[in-house]
């Protein structure tokens, strides 16, 4: 595999493309978005890392009140956390 076919592989990697509309959400604060990324990735096995979970974690703060009357689920962030924790992510102190 040539370098330039490595570096498409690692672009188009479903965890990349992830990141990249997970932070995309983050920007223009898409909780709802967010977290339809985020349903739609653990169903696929897309492996779920830090980042992923510091962004949606940052959009359930900055979203709460629209997000517990969306989702009628105000405990969604700390469902996050605990998920991290059974994936073997240590949540840091600022998420």
């Amino acid at each position: 595999m040539s370098l330039r076919e490595k570096k498409k592989a690692r672009r188009e990697a479903p965890e990349r493309v992830l990141k990249f509309k997970l932070d995309t959400c983050s920007k223009c604060r898409d909780v709802v978005e967010g977290l339809r990324l985020y349903d739609e990735a653990r169903k696929n096995g897309v492996e779920l890392n830090q980042h992923h979970y510091n962004v949606l974690l940052y959009l359930c703060s900055q979203n709460g009140a629209r997000l517990a009357s969306a989702m009628e689920d105000p405990e969604m962030a700390f469902i996050l956390v605990k998920q991290m924790k059974s994936f073997g992510i240590l949540p840091k102190l600022r998420s």
